[in-house]
């Protein structure tokens, strides 16, 4: 009875380890083209929070719709902007060569140049209420 205690007891004593070794979040690739992979690291171990928010925004801090039917492209007064390739965008490489800009209480829109296309930056308000679901959904 007293093996089966110590037991359980130095079971409970590592676990809080073993689950928080189990949350760790892992750098997305697509974080590497704009953080070192020390600065990711280092992440990893003292601010998981930090990179798990990372992660998810590469994500979810932005999407990109079409300009309704109706609209023409040239009324919108949104800034214009070059991307390459819309469909693999990484924001965060975006964001630091076209110095796009994203506003705390409202959503930013940019026009995808020669197409009827708009990125759309969430509000920072909004992202943090998301994420703040995804990390009680998820338990980091």
């Amino acid at each position: 009875m007293k093996r089966i205690l110590v037991l359980f007891v130095t079971l409970l004593a590592i676990s809080p380890g073993l689950r928080a070794q189990t949350n760790a979040p892992v750098p997305d690739d697509r974080l590497l083209a704009v953080f070192d992979a020390d600065h990711l690291e280092k992440l990893r171990t003292e601010s998981p929070l930090q990179l798990h928010r990372y992660n998810y925004y590469l994500d979810n801090g932005w999407f990109i719709v079409d300009i309704p039917a109706g609209k023409e492209a040239g009324a919108l007064q949104f800034p214009v902007v070059h991307i390459e390739d819309p469909e693999h965008l990484n924001i965060f490489v975006a964001q630091r060569e076209l110095a796009l800009k994203r506003v705390f209480d409202r959503p930013t829109y940019y026009r995808l140049e020669g197409t009827d296309k708009v990125l759309v930056l969430r509000a920072e308000k909004t992202f943090a209420r998301m994420f703040d679901a995804e990390r009680r959904k998820r338990g980091f």
